[in-house]
C-alpha cells in the first residue's frame, strides 16, 4: 500500500505556550516532531475519516492521523486538534515495550487506536483525559456517584430481604461496609457472594440491584 506524508500542517495545533512545567513539555514535544520519524498515513485515508467525521457530526471525536515518537504520541482529531499524548501518562501505553508503541493501527473511521500485540484500544476522549487534570476529576466523580448509588441499592435489597451483614458468607462485614457506602467497586467474586445469599444467579441480582438504584429516579 503506498504510503504519503502524515498532515504535519494539522500538528501543532492547541500546542500549550511555554510556562508550566506540562506546557514545557509540550513545547519539547513540539521540538520532537521536527525531529523524530513520522508514522505515515496515506492522505486518502486521513481525508476519507474527515469525511465521515463531518457525515456523522463527529469531528471532535474521531481521529484523523496518528505518529508515534520516543516521548510520546501525536494524535490529529478530524478537527485538526492537535493532542500531544506522553507515553508515560496512559498507564497501559506506559507499561508497553517501547519498540511496540508504534505499532497501532487507527481505525477505519478514526473511532480508535489499536495495538494489536497487547490488545489495547484508546478512543481520542481517553487519550485527552490521559493529560486533563479536569478531565480526570470530573471522572473520578462520576465513578463515586455511581459507587455510591451502586452500593445504596445493594443494601436496600439486603435489608428488605431480612440478610445481616455478618451472615454473607467469604465476605467481612467491614467488606461490605465499604461496598454498601460507595467506597470500592465489586469484584465479580463479591456479586457472586451478595446473589448466592439473596438466592439468585449474579445476572439475576444485577438487574435487580440496577431496577433498585434506577427506582428513586422514577415518576
Amino acid at each position: 500500500m503506498a504510503e504519503f506524508p502524515v498532515r504535519l500542517d494539522f500538528i501543532g495545533k492547541g500546542v500549550p505556550q511555554p510556562g508550566t512545567r506540562k506546557q514545557a513539555d509540550a513545547a519539547a514535544g513540539a521540538t520532537e516532531l521536527q525531529t523524530a520519524p513520522i508514522r505515515r498515513t496515506p492522505q486518502s485515508l486521513i481525508q476519507d475519516r474527515i469525511t465521515h467525521a463531518s457525515q456523522v457530526r463527529g469531528t471532535n471525536q474521531l481521529i484523523a492521523t496518528a505518529a508515534a515518537f520516543k516521548h510520546q504520541l501525536v494524535v490529529v482529531s478530524c478537527s485538526g486538534e492537535t493532542v500531544i499524548v506522553p507515553w508515560k501518562a496512559v498507564r497501559a501505553l506506559k507499561a508497553m515495550p517501547p519498540e511496540q508503541r508504534s505499532c497501532f493501527e487507527v481505525d477505519v473511521h478514526g473511532s480508535f487506536l489499536h495495538w494489536p500485540d497487547s490488545d489495547i484500544h484508546i478512543d481520542l476522549d481517553g487519550l485527552r483525559m490521559a493529560i486533563d487534570p479536569v478531565r480526570q476529576a470530573e471522572a473520578a466523580r462520576q465513578r463515586q456517584t455511581h459507587n455510591e448509588s451502586l452500593g445504596a441499592a445493594m443494601r436496600r435489597l439486603r435489608e428488605r430481604a431480612g440478610i445481616r451483614q455478618h451472615t454473607i458468607e467469604g465476605l467481612s462485614v467491614r467488606q461490605i461496609h465499604r461496598v454498601e457506602q460507595g467506597l470500592v467497586q465489586p469484584r465479580l467474586a463479591t456479586y457472586e457472594r451478595l446473589a448466592r445469599a439473596h438466592g439468585l444467579t449474579v445476572n439475576a441480582y444485577l438487574n435487580a440491584v440496577a431496577e433498585e438504584a434506577a427506582a428513586p429516579s422514577r415518576g
